[in-house]
């Protein structure tokens, strides 16, 4: 297994009760095991893909250290995901 410190993981829906998901079986394993060897998670995510959710379960939200996306999010959309602790960081080249 690799250890990393970071892993900055592009997320394809991400939804505050479903968690981090995936159109593909095999990029969920994939997504789990760099879950699972690294000390903190970034979730790269577009507007677009905040609220949603697709086929396959690759981790709790809680498994997110931070949120990183596009800063015309609106505070009310990224709301749910403060409350669960995430630290938000608006980056205008996500």
């Amino acid at each position: 297994m690799i250890r990393a410190d970071l892993c900055m993981l592009g997320v394809c829906s991400l939804h505050p009760e479903v968690g981090i998901s995936v159109p593909n079986l095999d990029e969920a394993h994939v997504k789990r095991a760099m879950i699972a060897g690294s000390a903190e998670v970034v979730g790269l995510v577009t507007a677009e893909k905040l609220d949603t959710a697709a086929p396959y379960l690759v981790e709790s939200i809680r498994a997110l250290t931070y949120l990183v996306t596009a800063p015309t999010v609106s505070n009310n959309m990224l709301s749910a995901y403060k409350a669960l602790g995430l630290t938000i960081i608006r980056d205008e080249y996500t």
